[in-house]
């Protein structure tokens, strides 16, 4: 989900238009995956770059409750974003270790890949 969430969430602050009627179907393979997050990442980092800071600070709506738009800066739907992200990444990682997985080094070593 991360990887079709991810380009309508982005997209969504940078333009104060959030589509989630209208997101892709999944990729069918974990390589499909893997090359469309890159390739979608790669992108929209790309596009947050270009955006000043007087623009990342204009008011957009979005979701702040159950049927309730309030106004928020671009940047904070985008820190909200990341920090989505992060806490998914997490779970997976509990999720692989419960399901006997190799946990990689995410955001630094872990048992199954110490750097020393």
């Amino acid at each position: 989900k991360i990887v079709t969430e991810e380009p309508v969430l982005v997209n969504g602050s940078l333009t104060g238009n959030f589509d989630f009627m209208n997101m892709p179907k999944p990729p069918a393979t974990m390589a499909e995956v893997i090359s469309s997050y890159e390739r979608n990442h790669r992108e929209l980092v790309e596009k947050v770059k270009k955006v000043s800071d007087t623009d990342m600070n204009t008011l957009i709506k979005f979701m702040v409750a159950p049927k309730t738009m309030g106004d928020l800066r671009r940047a904070d739907t985008l820190w909200m974003m990341m920090m989505d992200t992060i806490h998914h990444r997490g779970q997976f990682s509990v999720y692989l270790r419960m399901a006997d997985g190799k946990v990689p080094s995410i955001y630094g070593p872990s048992a199954d890949e110490p750097w020393m």
